[in-house]
């Protein structure tokens, strides 16, 4: 309790973690009129983890130390699954901060669609998508021998271009903006606003 302010009042909040909290603030007149002014503060945690995005990835059958290395980040790190042509390759597992090794030199000759999904405590995610080619050295040495050679003293034609959709000296465009504000950060209030525009014809 504080007596006798007569001026602006100041309340830090440190540490607060994720949740609501409320709280009530009562000022008390000397003659005992009472006036009280309640505030809710929600801390949520909206930014998703970060990631580093693996390049698509082609390699011979057979060869050894194939991974796709990752660096993750979060505040509050939780779990990741990876998935290989819609199949189940690394079930949920729960990660740290730092450097993340996935093996993929097991794969038989064939086009693959790596998917990897990253999740923090508040479940928001971050994913990236990989296409691995893994080829038959073999045959592919096989094509090249008996490839004829092409001639090359003709000119191609040019490709044709397809028709726009509409007419883009006519057409008014507005870029599409989307700003996030704030995060959380050392248990600081988040906020998100987004402003968007759209592109008209």
């Amino acid at each position: 309790m504080t007596q006798n302010v007569n001026k602006n009042i100041t309340i830090e909040l440190f540490n607060l973690d994720i949740g609501v909290y409320v709280y009530t603030l009562l000022l008390n007149h000397s003659s005992g009129d009472i006036i009280q002014d309640i505030i809710t503060i929600i801390i949520e945690d909206t930014v998703a983890p970060t990631i580093n995005f693996s390049s698509d990835i082609s390699y011979p059958a057979g060869s050894a130390n194939q991974t796709i290395i990752y660096t993750l980040y979060d505040l509050r790190p939780h779990i990741y699954n990876v998935t290989l042509n819609g199949s189940t390759y690394v079930s949920t597992t729960s990660w740290e901060n730092g450097i993340l090794m996935l093996n993929i030199d097991i794969l038989n000759a064939g086009v693959y669609i790596l998917i990897i999904q990253v999740y923090d405590l508040s479940f928001n995610m971050i994913y990236d998508e990989v296409i691995i080619t893994v080829f038959d050295p073999n045959k592919t040495s096989e094509i090249t021998e008996t490839t004829e050679p092409t001639n090359t003293s003709e000119t191609p034609p040019p490709p044709s271009i397809p028709p726009t959709p509409f007419n883009i000296q006519d057409a008014s465009l507005t870029v599409v903006v989307t700003i996030f504000v704030g995060g959380l950060v050392a248990g600081m209030l988040s906020q998100r606003r987004k402003v968007k525009l759209v592109i008209k014809e």
